[in-house]
């Protein structure tokens, strides 16, 4: 497409890109609310699809699956925001992504250890974005855990679950 040091203009076309440059699968899924389990790890279960381009999001299980022909390296968010209104703190809250129902990493973790505040409103948020090199048929899926001075359940309001394929490496 033109000679070397020459500018191209797409402005006014359609460029269509070859299966090899798209960075698919790729997917994005939420959820509204999810009872988590105190001092236990939970999986989110994001049962909401706003895209799934190769039907890789399990909604009912929370896995991602890698297809067949796809394997390679992937970027996966986790996005999570717990909320609870009372007397009892979190003392603890965490995200964790699992490939193959194994740990891969804890890169979004929180000690909070404020007792008492009145019975204000406390929450957190929590991101985490890893990159894994997977291979046809691993899984991955997030995980949260809370602890909190009530040894109670708490909501998991808001939460979100992507990822895609990276290309060109």
């Amino acid at each position: 497409l033109g000679q070397s040091g020459e500018t191209v203009d797409f402005s006014n076309a359609t460029t269509t890109l070859n299966s090899a440059m798209k960075n698919t699968p790729a997917f994005l899924a939420y959820l509204a609310d999810q009872s988590i389990s105190d001092a236990t790890e939970t999986t989110i279960v994001c049962d909401t699809e706003v895209y799934d381009t190769n039907s890789a999001y399990d909604t009912s299980t929370g896995k991602f699956t890698v297809p067949s022909g796809e394997a390679g390296k992937y970027t996966f968010t986790l996005f999570t925001f717990l909320e609870h209104i009372g007397a009892n703190d979190y003392r603890q809250i965490y995200s964790v992504f699992q490939k193959n129902d194994g740990s891969v990493g804890y890169g979004s973790t929180h000690q909070l250890y404020h007792e008492n505040f009145s019975n204000n409103f406390r929450g957190c948020s929590l991101s985490y974005t890893l990159t894994l090199d997977l291979a046809v048929g691993d899984t991955v899926k997030g995980k949260v855990y809370q602890d909190n001075a009530a040894d109670a359940a708490r909501g998991l309001e808001q939460a979100s679950f992507s990822g895609f394929k990276l290309i060109g490496v």
